[in-house]
Parts: C-alpha cells; structure tokens; sequence
C-alpha cells in the first residue's frame, strides 16, 4: 500500500516530534488532497508516485527515491504496524488491490491510499 500524507496543525502523533509543526489545518490539508483526487482516479499509480513525490510529507518520501510512500508490509493488526497509523492500516484492508482511498484522517495527519498488494 501507498499514501500520500499531508501533516496540519493538529497532529498529535508523538512519531512526528521534533519535526517543525505544520501549519496547514485539518480542513486545508483535506482540501488539497480533494484536490488530487479527481487526476489520481484518472491516471492511476503513475500519477500516484509523481503527485506523492511532490507534495506528501510523508517519511519515506521526505528521505528520496522510487518508494515515496510505501508504506511496507502491513499486518491485518494495527497494533502490529508501529508506524503506521490504526487508521490507515484498518482502510487498507477494507480496499482492493489497484482502489484510491477516500480521505483517511489519523494523528499524523491527512492521508490518500493506493493499494497496490
């Protein structure tokens, strides 16, 4: 599964301290991934990875490469993905293989999902 992750004012994960705090509310990071959703459910995955590359906050993006917002081997436990939020993972599993997410909110933020296995 992929994501796209954009962080707002009111984060509370304690994963993200030490990161300058978003300044972005709840309601604007939601709208700019309304935004997106319309072109990513046109283009598909392609589109997917270019967009997560150039606007989600999210680790694996901020650190570089081809895997800009894989989010690993998910369990079917929440509690067993330490990283990734609840949230996320419980609206991973209720997808198939190829579907966009709607909008999943989390303590860490504002997230778009592509499940991809």
């Amino acid at each position: 599964c992929r994501h796209i992750m954009l962080r707002h004012s009111g984060c509370t994960s304690q994963i993200d301290r030490g990161k300058a705090k978003a300044t972005r509310t709840a309601l604007e990071a939601e709208e700019q991934l309304m935004r997106l959703l319309p072109e990513l459910s046109m283009l598909g995955a392609t589109a997917f990875t270019t967009r997560c590359k150039e606007v989600s906050e999210c680790d694996t993006n901020l650190r570089g490469g081809d895997l800009a917002g894989d989010l690993g081997w998910l369990d079917k436990d929440p509690a067993k993905n330490r990283k990734v939020p609840a949230a996320v993972t419980r609206a991973a599993f209720t997808m198939s293989v190829g579907q966009l997410s709607d909008i999943v909110s989390s303590d860490r933020g504002m997230h778009l999902l592509l499940r991809t296995g």
